[in-house]
């Protein structure tokens, strides 16, 4: 079975940070963050770009071997000087999960990379969903197969989404909606060609019987974003 799992991230910047600008110093700084994972042992792939709700976040999605290899990164002379250079960049803190993607084929494992073939969508939804920490392991499992369920329907309109990928979030995630301020996460990544193909999901049946297929979460917390391959 494979152990590869997807580091996702969500990292507000400053909003005077011209990180898009490689001559400033802000632009260099960013640049060497970026690249600081490529001759990471481990490190995959990478996704990168610009929240649509609000472009001062940066959604980052990198795929690792395993869980081990993104934990060893830590130990690389790489992370404290990207650290460091990130902290000056940062406006409040981020948020930061792993989760082992599963296809809604079969619920069998995947990449990001995998599910972005054979080209990275226009528009990336990611949902999260928030269940009781103690979820049961039938719940748990009734919502496994609510998700394919979904995404089967999903796949099968006339404009389909490109790709789509869930998992279970390896991390408690902050929640105030759950007694102790903690949560099961449950991530949805879905690929649009376009954000009018995206709206019109929308407003089509199945998105429509999606309330269904959420109501067994207490929340859940949507961003887009678009992305390139790092």
């Amino acid at each position: 079975m494979s152990t590869a799992v997807t580091e996702i991230a969500f990292v507000p910047i400053r909003k005077d940070a011209d990180i898009d600008n490689t001559s400033s110093e802000d632009g260099k700084k960013w640049k060497s963050i970026v690249n600081s994972c490529d001759d990471v042992p481990g490190y995959m792939h990478a996704f990168i770009g610009r929240q649509v709700e609000d472009e001062s976040t940066i959604v980052h999605l990198l795929d690792w071997e395993s869980l081990e290899s993104h934990h060893n990164f830590i130990n690389h002379p790489s992370y404290a000087p990207m650290m460091a250079d990130l902290e000056t960049l940062q406006n409040g803190d981020g948020i930061f999960y792993h989760a082992y993607l599963r296809s809604p084929k079969g619920f069998s494992p995947t990449t990001l990379f995998q599910t972005f073939q054979p080209v990275v969508p226009a528009i990336t939804e990611l949902r999260t969903f928030h269940f009781a920490p103690d979820i049961s392991p039938s719940d748990s499992s009734a919502f496994e197969e609510a998700f394919s369920g979904f995404c089967h329907e999903a796949l099968g309109i006339a404009q389909p989404p490109s790709c789509v990928a869930g998992g279970w979030v390896l991390e408690d995630l902050e929640s105030k909606e759950i007694h102790g301020g903690r949560a099961k996460g449950f991530c949805v990544i879905t690929g649009w060609e376009s954000v009018e193909e995206h709206t019109a999901f929308r407003k089509c049946e199945t998105y429509n019987a999606f309330p269904g297929f959420e109501a067994q979460a207490k929340r859940s917390e949507i961003r887009g974003a678009r992305l390139a391959e790092q």
